[in-house]
């Protein structure tokens, strides 16, 4: 399986129930080591909005996933 280039997006293969509930869970593991980060550290260190962005972007992928399977006929961008 590949990412292929078409008309300016990146496009894969849908994902499985199994693999959205991974990166549910993915998104869930990775607020916690913000959390945890954040306890240590101030807010604007470069490690913690390095994963800050990281959750965003998985947050986004998560909801044009949930978005394209309740209007089918939308494109995920």
């Amino acid at each position: 399986m590949g990412i292929f280039k078409s008309q300016g997006y990146y496009w894969s293969a849908p994902l499985s129930v199994p693999q959205i509930r991974s990166l549910l869970q993915t998104i869930e593991q990775k607020r916690h080591e913000l959390l945890k980060l954040v306890e240590t550290t101030v807010w604007t260190d470069p490690t913690v909005l390095a994963k800050s962005e990281e959750i965003d972007r998985l947050v986004t992928l998560y909801y044009r996933l949930w978005n394209k399977v309740r209007n089918p006929d939308r494109s995920l961008s």
